[in-house]
C-alpha cells in the first residue's frame, strides 16, 4: 500500500455501530433506518456478487458456477431447476 493509500484509509472515520458494510471504516449505516439498512444491504451483496461471463447462468446476471458442469451436468441442472420453479 503506498503512503497516499495509508493516508486516505487513516482520515477515513472508523465504524462505531457496527453496522459498515466497509469495516472497519464508517459507510454511514447509522444514518439508515431498520428498513433502508435491509435494502441497503441487499443492493450492496447484489452489487459485490461475481456476473456471469460463461452465459450458463440460470441466475443471470449473477454467476452460479454453470462453468464448472460438463455438459451432460449442466442439462441436468436445468431440468431440475425449471422443475424447482
Amino acid at each position: 500500500m503506498s503512503d497516499i493509500d495509508n493516508e486516505a484509509t487513516e482520515s477515513q472515520p472508523k465504524c462505531g455501530c457496527g453496522k459498515s458494510l466497509n469495516m472497519p471504516y464508517c459507510d454511514s449505516s447509522h444514518d439508515r433506518s431498520p428498513e433502508q439498512y435491509e435494502a441497503w444491504k441487499v443492493e450492496a451483496a447484489a452489487e459485490a456478487a461475481p456476473k456471469c461471463g460463461c452465459g450458463k447462468s440460470l441466475n443471470m446476471p449473477f454467476c452460479d458456477s454453470s462453468h464448472d458442469r460438463s455438459p451432460e451436468q449442466y442439462e441436468a441442472w436445468k431440468v431440475e431447476a425449471s422443475a424447482d420453479s
